[in-house]
C-alpha cells in the first residue's frame, strides 16, 4: 500500500464526507494513522532521525510533503480534526514526529502555500 492509497485517501475522505459521515471516516482515518505509524516503526525506526531514512529527507518525504502540508491545515480548519492531536491521543509517537519533521523542513515550508491560500483553493475546488 502507498501513502496515497492509505493515509492521504482516508484524510481526504474525511474532508469530503457529508457531515453525518464524518465520525465514521475519522475512525477509518485512525486505522490508517496506526498503519502508517507501524510502517514507520518497522522500516524507518532506529535510524536516528525523524524521517524514513533517519536524518536524511528522502524521496518518500518529498512525495508526501504536499499532502502533509495540506492535511495539517485543511483537516483542523475545515473539519476540526487534527492529525497531530489524533497521533498523540492514539500514542503514535513515530508518526507524530515524522509529520512534524516533514512539515517543518525548510525546503517544505519555503515551497508550500500559505495556510489561507490552501483553504481558499480547497474550498473553491469543492464548490465546482
Amino acid at each position: 500500500a502507498t501513502f496515497d492509497s492509505t493515509l492521504s485517501a482516508a484524510a481526504f475522505a474525511v474532508l469530503n464526507a457529508a457531515d453525518a459521515d464524518v465520525a465514521r471516516r475519522v475512525g477509518e482515518l485512525d486505522g490508517q494513522l496506526k498503519a502508517l505509524d507501524g510502517f514507520l516503526q518497522r522500516h524507518g525506526g532506529g535510524r536516528g532521525g525523524p524521517f524514513f531514512c533517519g536524518q536524511a529527507f528522502s524521496l518518500a518525504e518529498v512525495h508526501a510533503a504536499p499532502f502533509v502540508q495540506r492535511l495539517l491545515v485543511l483537516l483542523p480548519r475545515l473539519r476540526k480534526v487534527s492529525l497531530l492531536a489524533r497521533c498523540r491521543r492514539l500514542g503514535l509517537s513515530r508518526l507524530h514526529a515524522w509529520l512534524q519533521a516533514v512539515a517543518r523542513r525548510p525546503s517544505v515550508t519555503q515551497t508550500g502555500l500559505p495556510e489561507e491560500a490552501l483553504v481558499e483553493a480547497y474550498s473553491a475546488g469543492r464548490k465546482q
